[in-house]
């Protein structure tokens, strides 16, 4: 998007008055190619109008794809960071969840999965989490006290 001269837009009114009352006379906005999950603008601005030449807009236009590339790596680094961390996090809850059902077929002389569904239903019952209520089961047989256990490591 280009706004040449903030003092002759009609599309943009209210925009165009705040830029001019901040000393910017046009602007130009570059849409950034980030992927289907993210959007992003590259958006200049200078302090007179006509100063967005068809040679500025096109490496302003080249700079966007670059900073562009740079920025899509960086979600997909970030989006993986967060995948790993949610991924030790299920690993972890699987840790407890499956310990604590060891806890219930050994007392309960049953298999893997009436064991989980006794766990599945202590928690419905409770009103909380399955990993809590599994937590809760393990602590107790382990003597630990419950803000202690780190099944993450």
């Amino acid at each position: 998007m280009l706004l040449a001269d903030v003092e002759t837009d009609v599309d943009w009114p209210e925009y165009s008055r705040l830029l001019a009352a901040e000393g910017v006379h046009s602007a130009l906005g570059v849409p950034m190619m980030l992927g289907e999950t993210s959007e992003a603008v590259l958006n200049f601005f200078a302090p007179a109008p006509g100063l967005f030449t068809q040679d500025v807009i096109r490496e302003a236009t080249d700079f966007a794809e670059v900073a562009g590339s740079t920025l899509r790596l960086a979600i997909r680094i970030e989006a993986t960071e967060q995948l790993n961390t949610d991924l030790k996090a299920a690993m972890a809850s699987r840790t407890v969840i499956d310990l604590a059902c060891g806890v219930i077929m050994a007392q309960n002389r049953c298999g893997h999965d009436e064991a989980f569904q006794l766990l599945t239903t202590a928690s419905s019952h409770r009103n909380q989490k399955l990993r809590t209520v599994a937590e809760e089961i393990v602590a107790r047989v382990t003597g630990s006290a419950e803000g202690n256990l780190n099944f993450e490591d």
